[in-house]
């Protein structure tokens, strides 16, 4: 029998940098490349929107930062973008990864990202209490917008996206999120 060592977010924190992306799930090391060029423009031009959107109702937005979801075995993911309501910011100092799970999470979907990824992400992000997860895929240029209570829009140019109850008061076009 083989058996696989897990790491945990300790562990990831203290890992040199090598140029890539790491995220644990249940943990397993996940290595990602680093993004590509269209993958930072998309990022900056969603976490614009978000960042003004909490610098405007309160809460924090981040770009990149990793939030521990779960513990033994430890769950870590970096969304591209999240947002966490006011209500439930933690205070600053802690840990090195935010143990708050975001309220929304954007994932940037990525060429190399292997096949069901997304879902288990998903289960993940979902399990921790994460209310919205969006997907932006600049191929199909759609927003895919997963609800924790099982719902699921594919948004497309033309349409809006619309925060709801999780960020109200949110609104844009999905165009814009392609500039």
């Amino acid at each position: 029998m083989v058996t696989t060592r897990l790491m945990t977010a300790k562990e990831l924190a203290q890992l040199p940098d090598d140029g890539y992306r790491y995220e644990l799930i249940e943990g397993e090391l996940i290595r990602m490349p680093p993004p590509g060029r269209p993958h930072g423009v998309r990022l900056l031009e969603v976490g614009l929107y978000f960042r003004d959107y909490a610098r405007r109702f309160g809460g924090e937005a981040t770009g990149g930062s990793g939030y521990q979801l779960n513990v033994d075995p430890d769950t870590v993911l970096a969304p591209d973008v999240a947002y966490v309501r006011p209500e439930r910011v933690p205070p600053p100092g802690g840990p090195t990864y935010t143990e708050v799970a975001p309220d929304v999470a954007v994932e940037i979907v990525s060429p190399s990202e292997r096949p069901g990824q997304q879902r288990r992400k998903l289960r993940a992000y979902f399990a921790a209490g994460t209310r919205m997860v969006l997907f932006l895929d600049e191929e199909k240029r759609t927003l895919t917008v997963e609800h924790s209570d099982g719902r699921r829009e594919v948004l497309h140019e033309g349409d809006v996206f619309d925060g709801g109850d999780v960020m109200p008061g949110f609104r844009v076009p999905v165009e814009d999120l392609f500039r």
